[in-house]
C-alpha cells in the first residue's frame, strides 16, 4: 500500500512539473525558488487565497501562487484538454497505467506548441522551501 502511494505521489509530481514546464520553463521548485521575493508584497505571490490576509508556509511554498495570471489560464487551459482526454478514456473503458498518461500528457503539450520537460530540473524541492522559509523570516526586513 504504501508502495502504491509513493507512485502516485511520484506520478503527481511529475505531472505538475510537466505542465508547469510547458507554461513557464521552471519546474515547481524551480518557480518557487526563482520568484519568492521578502522585498516584494505577498513574498511576490501572484495568486492566493484572498479570505486570509495572513501568509503561511502552506501559502508560500506552493509554486501555483507565484504563476501569473496568464500562466495560470494557459495552466488551466492545459489541465481542461488532459482531463477531458482522461474523462473520454474513462467512457471508452481503456485500461492505461502512469506511463501512459505521461506519454499521453506530453503528446497534448506537443499538439499545443509547448516545450517538453525532459530532466529533473536544477532546483531541488528542499532547496526551494529553505529558500522560501528564509524570505519568509526576512519580511521584516523589509516592512
Amino acid at each position: 500500500m504504501i508502495q502504491k502511494t509513493k507512485k502516485t505521489r511520484e506520478f503527481f509530481k511529475i505531472v505538475q512539473n510537466k505542465l508547469l514546464w510547458a507554461i513557464s520553463q521552471q519546474t515547481a521548485a524551480e518557480l518557487v525558488y526563482r520568484r519568492v521575493d521578502a522585498s516584494l508584497p505577498l513574498l511576490g505571490m501572484m495568486s492566493y487565497d484572498k479570505t486570509s490576509s495572513s501568509i503561511n508556509k502552506k501559502r508560500y511554498c506552493y509554486c501555483k501562487n507565484y504563476l501569473t495570471e496568464d500562466e495560470m489560464k494557459l495552466l488551466g487551459l492545459l489541465v481542461e484538454q488532459y482531463l477531458a482526454f482522461a474523462e473520454t478514456m474513462a467512457q471508452q473503458q481503456v485500461k492505461m497505467y502512469m506511463a501512459d498518461w505521461i506519454q499521453r500528457l506530453d503528446a497534448i503539450l506537443q499538439l499545443n506548441g509547448r516545450e517538453l520537460l525532459t530532466h529533473a530540473g536544477k532546483i531541488s524541492h528542499q532547496v526551494a522551501v529553505d529558500k522560501s522559509d528564509n524570505e519568509y523570516k526576512n519580511i521584516e526586513l523589509y516592512n
